[in-house]
């Protein structure tokens, strides 16, 4: 088994690193959540509000889709927080988040809410189990603000060719205390689209898929308290961008961290300061 843990502080900017001993352990990943909202206008339930099942079997495409946009601020609206129950909800396409604010997700607990990709989807078009931007690709903005999930399982099913999460987001936009999982193509691809960030990936656990995470073409991105394992080709893979990496471990995985120069343009690169636990 290849692993690697480290502790990595600062960014990548020439395609270099630099090693030192670690000081101290590696902090604790944090302990099973379980949460719960009290019953108000402000929060916005997936099954009681919008009829998802999350029995495994019904298609909640819709009913998630609906709560996404409903949770997010727009058109003189107010957004909203969306709480998952705990269950398993099968979507049969990529969710997306279209709003330019928000939305606010949170699940009930990170291993029992689980939202899964039907195994062998043929639609070109379904390119993640979840995207936080309308576009795929062409030009944009830095002006996406507040995306936020927490506490829950995106799992791509048997789908080499299709992403976990497509994530972008500008200033206070999070993933926090989730999984992604299944056999895909990135678990985590923040290098879609560019002017995303910065942002924050934090708790996170990434397993099976042929990268980890992808960070490219984006204005900064943190990375703490990661776990990636089992991965075909890399763990982390970072082009022309600036990340700050902490409390990373890689695991059963060929190159646990892949700095690439784009076209050979060495302002374009990357610098990589690690502490390793020796």
């Amino acid at each position: 088994m290849n692993s690697l843990c480290v502790k990595a502080v600062g960014v990548l900017l020439l395609g270099c690193a630099s090693l030192c001993p670690m000081l101290g352990a590696i902090s604790d990943k944090p302990a099973k959540e379980s949460i719960a909202f009290p019953k108000d206008d402000s929060v916005l339930d997936l099954r009681r509000d919008f009829a998802a099942k999350g029995d495994g079997v019904a298609d909640d495409t819709e009913a998630l889709q609906r709560a996404l946009e409903a949770s997010c601020r727009s058109k003189g609206k107010q957004s909203k927080v969306l709480f998952i129950p705990n269950g398993l909800y099968r979507v049969s396409r990529t969710l997306v988040v279209k709003p330019s604010v928000g939305p606010w997700v949170y699940g009930e607990s990170r291993d029992d809410v689980v939202i899964r990709l039907t195994d062998g989807i043929t639609d070109t078009n379904v390119t993640a189990v979840l995207r936080t931007h309308p576009l795929e690709k062409g030009k944009t903005s830095a002006d996406w603000f507040m995306r936020n999930f927490r506490n829950l399982t995106i799992d791509v099913g048997n789908n080499p060719g299709v992403d976990g999460i497509r994530w972008y987001g500008n200033n206070t936009s999070i993933l926090k205390n989730i999984r992604v999982i299944g056999r895909g193509k990135i678990g985590i691809n923040s290098g879609f689209l560019d002017q995303s960030g910065p942002n924050l990936v934090q708790d996170a656990v990434i397993e099976g898929f042929e990268t980890g995470i992808l960070s490219q073409w984006i204005w900064g991105q943190t990375l703490s308290r990661i776990t990636i394992r089992n991965c075909r080709s890399n763990g982390v893979v970072v082009c022309a961008n600036a990340v700050g990496i902490e409390d990373l471990t890689v695991e059963n995985t060929p190159v646990a961290i892949r700095n690439e120069v784009p076209n050979n343009w060495g302002h374009w690169g990357g610098m990589l300061r690690l502490c390793l636990q020796l």
